[in-house]
């Protein structure tokens, strides 16, 4: 048998080269003659069953191999007990492999092992399933079952019947068409993995709008539901990266690709892991930072998880601290991240620095809701880069009430650190702002006393929650927040030039001068009236409900005294 094997692996191998070489003489250059030669040899290989002599190459090989084997048992049985053994123990593992490859496609049709006896059992299991199917029906087709019974019984038999004469392959392909969507997910896997240079990742994200809205599959979206959405998000934003960064790209080249990964991004609605976006604070896809359309892809991305949400808001709060030029695009992000109206973004450009303030406050806030709703055991300490990036401004110009909500976020702060839970928290964001504390309460009694704007991050005093004080200037709080007590303070804190204390400065009520109220005792304002003292005092806030609340704090303490 194996001689005989031989003998047909050369013939098998005589009659392809003889196929080749009659099928492309030169007599038969053209193509159409080619064509018909073709066809004129695939006649004689479908009539005279040539893929039988192709099948029983194998067939003959395993046949000698098993007989030879067969024989090592029966003689090594009379010759060596030791050597039967081990010569049986090997035979019995390599035969049930050799079943286990045989056997696997007749039962998974994925599997990708295959025997040349899986086909006769698989004709003889799908047969004999056949014929009991069909008995079954016989059996129900009498009055003793149901009529549901009986269809059931029918359709199992057209499904066996169609099975035995299609093969094992057909079985295969008629499968894989009745999988769910996580085998499309699969495909689109493999054609991205398979796509290495940027021009056909783009042309494979610019199909993505056509694949969601395609009519052949039932659920298009499910592709990308599994973690390969994630994988495919992650894609997307390197290839971002690469364009954005580049400089031999046209202008026009990149925001056409801006415009394909964001529509990719929107329309199958790709997860992006809070990894991705540690990629692009911390490693290698930093140049995002200073991408405004980056920041937007963010906003209308979806994510599988409230950490990774949280990590794209601190890198659009990065990316509305970098950016240089405030044009329509940059609105729509800063408007949207602070919740604020553009008109208000507006009076916050037009004041120093208050929109860098407005951004400050809301990460930290916005990290201290995070940790503590959440209970995030995160490491607190990646996020220092953003800290460190939404705090670089300066405060003294800043609009007031923006002032107010710092100083109140910096006392909540420092009140957490006596609770052992968010003691860390706080005491790390304290840390990153303390530039901003000391740059607003230079020269108050509220002044850090153990450090100052030179001390160094890693200056071990920074760690001890007594290091840092709470504000307690009165002017720097909301007006409903302000005792009796505090009002004589906050009326002073606001004049900045000093008049004698019995030569008291009347400024008229309808004057449109924006002076303040001289420094005085409280108690010795009674030369003025209520209702100057509230001009006088309320001049300078931004903001009308502010003035209406000074104002009616200042009334009813007055009342009170």
């Amino acid at each position: 048998m194996t001689l005989s094997c031989s003998l047909l692996a050369i013939l098998l191998q005589q009659w392809a080269r003889r196929y080749i070489k009659v099928t492309q003489l030169r007599s038969t250059s053209t193509l159409h003659k080619r064509a018909r030669m073709r066809a004129f040899f695939d006649k004689g290989v479908e009539e005279l069953h040539f893929q039988w002599a192709v099948d029983a190459l194998p067939i003959l090989l395993h046949a000698s191999l098993f007989i030879f084997l067969a024989g090592l048992v029966v003689f090594s049985f009379d010759s060596n007990h030791t050597v039967f053994k081990v010569v049986v123990s090997w035979v019995g593992l390599c035969a049930l492999i050799y079943a286990c490859f045989t056997l696997l496609p007749i039962f998974r049709y994925e599997s990708p092992y295959y025997t040349p006896l899986s086909p006769p059992l698989w004709f003889l299991y799908t047969g004999t399933l056949y014929v009991i199917a069909r008995i079954l029906q016989w059996l129900t087709a009498f009055h003793c079952c149901s009529e549901d019974t009986w269809v059931r019984y029918r359709h199992l038999k057209n499904r066996y019947r169609r099975r035995l004469l299609r093969g094992i392959e057909e079985a295969a392909v008629e499968s894989a068409q009745t999988l769910p969507s996580e085998i499309d997910s699969r495909i689109l896997l493999w054609t991205l993995q398979t796509s290495d240079e940027d021009h056909e990742l783009e042309r494979f994200f610019a199909n993505i709008p056509d694949f969601c809205s395609s009519q052949v599959l039932e659920d298009p979206l499910a592709a990308f539901k599994t973690s390969n959405g994630e994988k495919m998000a992650d894609a997307v934003v390197g290839l971002m990266d690469r364009t954005l960064l580049s400089d031999l790209l046209p202008q026009s080249t990149k925001q056409r690709r801006i415009m394909i990964c964001n529509r990719a991004m929107t329309e199958a609605t790709l997860p992006i892991n809070w990894r991705t976006l540690e990629r692009v604070l911390y490693n290698d896809w930093s140049g995002l930072l200073d991408s405004v359309e980056f920041g937007l892809l963010l906003r209308n991305a979806r994510y599988n998880d409230p950490f990774a949400e949280y990590y794209s808001q601190c890198v659009v709060s990065v990316i509305i601290a970098k950016a240089q030029e405030h044009d329509a695009r940059w609105f729509e992000l800063a408007t949207a991240q602070l919740g604020i109206s553009k008109a208000t973004l507006q009076n916050y450009l037009a004041r120093g620095d208050s929109m860098l303030l407005a951004n400050c406050i809301f990460i930290c806030r916005r990290t201290m809701e995070g940790y503590s709703d959440h209970g995030w055991h995160r490491d607190i300490y990646s996020r220092s880069k953003t800290l460190e990036l939404v705090s670089r401004f300066s405060i003294q110009e800043t609009l007031p009430g923006l002032q107010h909500d710092f100083c109140d976020m910096w006392n909540v702060l420092v009140r957490n650190t006596g609770n052992r839970r968010s003691r860390n928290l706080s005491i790390h964001i304290l840390k990153h702002i303390r530039n901003v504390y000391c740059s607003l309460h230079q020269g108050t009694s509220a002044a850090p006393t153990v450090f100052s704007t030179t001390t160094s991050d890693r200056h071990s005093v920074l760690l001890f929650p007594q290091s840092y004080p709470s504000c307690t200037i009165a002017r720097h709080r909301p007006a409903k927040e302000l005792s009796p007590e505090d009002v004589p303070s906050a009326l002073q804190d606001l004049a900045p030039v000093a008049t004698p204390a019995y030569a008291p400065r009347i400024i008229p009520a309808d004057s449109e001068s924006h002076h303040l109220l001289p420094v005085l005792p409280f108690r010795e304002t009674f030369a003025v009236t209520q209702g100057e003292a509230c001009t006088r005092a309320t001049s300078t806030l931004p903001s009308l409900n502010l003035r209406r609340s000074y104002e009616a704090s200042i009334v009813s303490v007055a009342e009170n005294l």
